[in-house]
């Protein structure tokens, strides 16, 4: 699984989160609020963070409904490729159509790496309050930032979606206004983006996993549907 379809999905759950953490308060339960504050957290920073921790002081193992890796290491990962890829195409004829939308993917990535920090401060401050009042306005800042943050996140997997359309349109011939043989572009939710000038050469964005495997989920960790 790529970068830029891990950070897609892990932001998607880290929001979903962060509606379960208003909706918490809603029904007027402030535990089940932290129980989702700790969720967010851990769904950003990790289970490698010094950050990833059982905030809610359940005294169970820290809670983590996301992928272990984290939605930051994703956004890093997404930075540190393009800017590899930047620098791969940089020479080429067409860089100037390619440039730009690296640069947005860059941009865009390290917007939301912001915003979901911010989510993440503003969510630890959650867990000092005594009433479902003073959490409040915390809860609607930390959805606030989370679902800004997936915007971000979604802006920039689109510009990949883009750069890849672009490299296959570029070897096509001239003369040729319609494709005469199927395109070589991959785009799926497991592959990531692969960017493919012929069957010799392959420029892949985004496809590379992160070297550190998560740690084990606790045995008795709820299931996902049982969050909300």
């Amino acid at each position: 699984k790529g970068f830029l379809t891990a950070a897609v999905e892990q932001a998607g759950t880290a929001a979903a989160h962060g509606g379960f953490l208003e909706q918490a308060l809603v029904d007027n339960d402030l535990a089940k609020a932290k129980r989702h504050a700790e969720h967010i957290i851990n769904i950003v920073v990790g289970e490698h963070s010094l950050f990833f921790n059982d905030w809610d002081r359940s005294g169970q193992p820290p809670e983590n409904p996301g992928d272990g890796y984290g939605v930051l290491v994703y956004l890093e990962g997404i930075v540190e490729q393009s800017n590899i890829l930047s620098a791969t195409v940089a020479a080429e004829p067409d860089a100037a159509e390619f440039l730009p939308l690296l640069e947005k993917m860059i941009v865009a990535a390290n917007t939301s790496h912001d915003l979901s920090n911010h989510a993440t401060e503003i969510a630890l401050k959650i867990f000092s309050t005594d009433t479902d009042e003073e959490a409040q306005p915390l809860a609607d800042e930390v959805a606030d930032s989370i679902n800004r943050s997936q915007q971000e996140i979604d802006a920039a997997y689109q510009a990949g979606v883009d750069v890849a359309e672009l490299r296959l349109f570029a070897v096509q011939p001239a003369s040729t206004l319609t494709p005469t043989a199927e395109p070589a572009q991959t785009v799926t939710a497991t592959t990531g983006i692969s960017l493919t000038e012929s069957t010799a050469a392959t420029v892949t964005l985004a496809t590379v996993t992160p070297t550190a495997t998560p740690i084990e989920a606790a045995a008795d960790q709820t299931a996902e549907a049982s969050l909300e």
